[in-house]
């Protein structure tokens, strides 16, 4: 795992680090994936109502995506990937 950034806080009350491979949301591990699964969750109820335009599906893709690098990333030690 990438150093992390001890001195920056995750969220009121959480004491765990955020890791570098997530200090643009300032999250640690933990808190990431609940904010992830929450707006997959939404994202899911979306899409199964049909009707979505071309362009908001792109929009959930490009999160979807970029989600799953961070994640990849930070469980595989670091790494390089792709910012949109």
């Amino acid at each position: 795992m990438s150093d992390s950034s001890q001195n920056q806080p995750c969220v009121p009350g959480c004491k765990a680090p955020v890791p570098t491979e997530l200090v643009t949301e300032g999250l640690c591990v933990l808190h990431f994936l609940l904010l992830t699964e929450k707006a997959c969750s939404e994202m899911r109820h979306e899409t199964a109502a049909g009707g979505l335009l071309e362009a908001r599906r792109t929009e959930i893709e490009n999160y979807v995506t970029a989600s799953a690098a961070k994640l990849a990333c930070f469980a595989t030690d670091g790494c390089a990937y792709p910012t949109r």
